[in-house]
């Protein structure tokens, strides 16, 4: 028996199901579901980051203690519900920058570089995550990305971090300095995360 699949489809886009699931699939609603997926996912690799980065604490000379002083994490940031979401990636990919570029210079120890290279990969997989999530519903998404003063004060701050290290010879001491502020950026991520997934929800 022959079936003629164009009367077919046609008949099935009748169904009031499949328009349903259609329409949700097609709104902004449906497109919130994959970031949604992208929250839960994100917030595994917070986890481990934070884990990665306590594992790496090294027992410094406590003269080191006092270079922890040095970096002002950009005022805005505190206030998370006024940080868009393309400042949240530009975040990430400058955590990565400094961690790829920067930091591992300052590394001798075998087990510590290991750490360093899992915590690039986790950056990495982030910032690719947060494209997709952006690329989604980029019509909306433009107009919060156009901040270029915000931006500009993420750049001061990650330069300052590695004109920190570049002064410092990149020594223990600077790296041990420059990993605590990484930690506290994380933690920052880790934030900004749950506040994005509980808006989302709030969305639905």
């Amino acid at each position: 028996m022959t079936i003629n699949m164009t009367s077919w489809v046609v008949q099935l886009l009748k169904t009031p199901l499949v328009c349903v699931f259609l329409l949700i699939m097609l709104s902004p609603r449906g497109l919130a579901l994959e970031c949604n997926a992208v929250y839960r996912t994100q917030r595994q690799m917070n986890k481990e980051a934070l884990k990665l980065l306590a594992n790496m604490t090294q027992t410094l000379h406590p003269d080191c203690q006092q270079e922890q002083q040095h970096f002002v994490f950009p005022d805005f940031l505190h206030n998370i519900t006024k940080v868009p979401e393309g400042i949240f990636r530009a975040i990430v990919i400058h955590t990565y920058r400094i961690i790829a570029s920067d930091m591992g210079r300052t590394v001798v120890d075998a087990q510590t570089r290991t750490a360093l290279s899992k915590l690039q990969v986790l950056l990495l997989r982030m910032e690719m995550l947060w494209s997709e999530c952006l690329q989604v519903s980029r019509s909306s998404a433009a107009s919060r990305l156009r901040v270029p003063e915000l931006h500009q004060a993420v750049l001061r701050y990650f330069y300052s971090l590695k004109q920190f290290l570049k002064a410092k010879e990149f020594s223990a001491c600077g790296w041990d300095a420059v990993r605590a502020e990484v930690g506290q950026i994380m933690v920052f991520v880790t934030r900004y995360t749950d506040f994005l997934a509980i808006r989302e929800m709030q969305n639905i």
